[in-house]
Parts: C-alpha cells; sequence; structure tokens
C-alpha cells in the first residue's frame, strides 16, 4: 500500500475525503442563501439591490377587437383590465367617460359618464371589467376614456369613426 492510499484509502489521492468537502460547500451555501434572504431589505435601502415596483395599469383587455367605428345606436363593447402590482389588495374605483365631436370645426361636447363603479383587485392580479355603451347619435366620432379615480394615470383612450351607413357595427371583448 502506497502513502497515497494511507491517506485516502477510497480514492488514492491525498486531501480531504469527498464526504468533508461537500459538506463543508453544502454549509456555504445555505450560508450565501441566508445571508441574501436576511440582507436583502438593508442592501435594496442602500441602493446595491433594486426593490420590485409596485404599480397600477390600465390596459385595453383586447386591443384587436375594440372598434374604431360604429353607426350611430349600434352597441359598442369595451373591455379593460386593472393591473395591481402592489403587495396588497385593493379596491380601486374607475370611470368611463364619452364625448362627441360635433362637426368640422365645432370642437366637442363636454364628456359625460357612461359607467363608473369599483373593483376588487388582487395583490399582484389583474381584473377584466366589461363596459358596453351606445353609438349616440350626432356627426362626428366620440372618444371613450377610462380612468381610474384616484390615481396619478393617463386615461385610456378609445377613438370611433361615425359609420357612414346604418349597419351595426357591435365587437364584444
Amino acid at each position: 500500500m502506497t502513502l497515497a492510499e494511507l491517506d485516502h484509502p477510497q480514492t488514492g489521492r491525498r486531501g480531504l475525503p469527498v464526504w468533508v468537502v461537500a459538506a463543508v460547500l453544502t454549509a456555504a451555501v445555505m450560508a450565501g442563501a441566508v445571508f441574501v434572504q436576511v440582507g436583502r431589505s438593508t442592501l435594496s435601502t442602500a441602493g446595491v439591490v433594486a426593490a420590485p415596483q409596485q404599480y397600477l395599469a390600465l390596459a385595453v383587455s383586447d386591443a384587436a377587437s375594440v372598434p374604431t367605428k360604429a353607426a350611430t345606436g349600434a352597441a359598442v363593447h369595451i373591455s379593460f383590465t386593472i393591473t395591481n402590482a402592489f403587495s396588497s389588495s385593493l379596491n380601486q374605483r374607475w370611470q368611463v367617460t364619452i364625448s362627441e365631436a360635433r362637426g368640422p370645426g365645432e370642437g366637442s361636447q363636454p364628456a359625460r359618464v357612461i359607467a363608473e363603479g369599483s373593483t376588487a383587485v388582487p395583490a399582484g392580479g389583474t381584473t377584466t371589467v366589461p363596459v358596453e355603451t351606445t353609438m349616440p347619435s350626432g356627426t362626428g366620432g366620440v372618444t371613450i376614456s377610462v380612468s381610474a379615480t384616484g390615481q396619478d394615470l393617463a386615461p385610456l383612450t378609445v377613438h370611433l369613426a361615425r359609420e357612414a351607413n346604418t349597419r351595426s357595427a357591435t365587437v364584444k371583448s
């Protein structure tokens, strides 16, 4: 038997047994994980590790289904989503308004509320809100705006041109 075999009989190499090396590496990995978890808030406060962004967002549920024109009296269906990227649930108020263009050079009529409500949105979740209105009579197009009441967000807007013929332009989302 050689000196190497006496020092480490399983492998014939000099040095620590494999199980000792594995135990030390496992302990080091576990200690590192603990330090990362404990130190994350401190590192985030110091600006070393980025904190997750928290936000609220409005979006059209299915952009491809949003109508671009509609005839007077046609039903117009639009669904929008409220995304809550905060760490707690919220009850978000929303409002949908419609304003009509009067015609070339005539400006637009004041916006009127066509729907409003409050929707529960879970932490990290998304909620869809369907809205239906009727294309009003008039000569110009309309603008439908969705706002998240109490939030500093630009409204979500949809512009509809008036369809010349009388067929219905109903789109569901």
